[in-house]
């Protein structure tokens, strides 16, 4: 489901939903796309021998407000996946919530600058994956040209993870 509000020219309000029920990574429920003649031995990215049965629930929601040539955007969303098997040797149940700021500048009618935030904030249910991360990002990108629209970005973004074995820290600084 999707929803689109907008109570005034110059603020935007959208909301999704969605649930999936996946059988594995080529198979939803009632669709076989059966992968058996292309992994006959069942190992490897998706076992078709014993593949792993979830639900997904996501939902996202974003506000944007303008101000002339400047805007502000607000949104944040969440992604649960439930698995039908959580015992020994099965996927654990994860939730990821995330929250994002953006704002920016039009530049001229087609280029904006920008400047973004978020955090994250990743539970696993009985295994030491958890971790709460940020990103911070700033860059330009056009609005739609003809079939053209994109945007080139440099930031910085840091996970911390709460079980010191898996790793205390990854940092990662791109270029996109």
């Amino acid at each position: 489901a999707i929803e689109t509000y907008s109570p005034a020219p110059d603020v935007r309000l959208r909301g999704q939903a969605d649930f999936t029920r996946q059988r594995d990574l080529f198979d939803t429920f009632g669709v076989n796309h059966s992968v058996t003649t292309l992994n006959i031995t069942g190992v490897g990215l998706a076992p078709t021998n014993t593949p792993t049965t979830y639900n997904q629930l996501t939902g996202t929601g974003t506000a944007e407000k303008t101000f002339g040539p400047a805007f502000v955007d607000l949104g944040g969303s969440m992604v649960a996946q439930l698995y039908d098997q959580t015992t020994a040797g099965g996927a654990p149940n994860n939730v990821v919530y995330t929250g994002t700021t953006r704002g920016g500048y039009w530049i001229t009618p087609d280029i904006y600058g920008f400047a973004e935030g978020s955090g994250d904030s990743r539970n696993f249910s009985g295994v030491g994956l958890n971790s709460n991360g940020y990103r911070v990002l700033a860059g330009v990108g056009t609005g739609r040209i003809g079939l053209m629209q994109g945007e080139i970005y440099i930031g910085w973004q840091q996970e911390f993870f709460t079980a010191a074995a898996t790793c205390s820290e990854a940092t990662l600084f791109r270029l996109l």
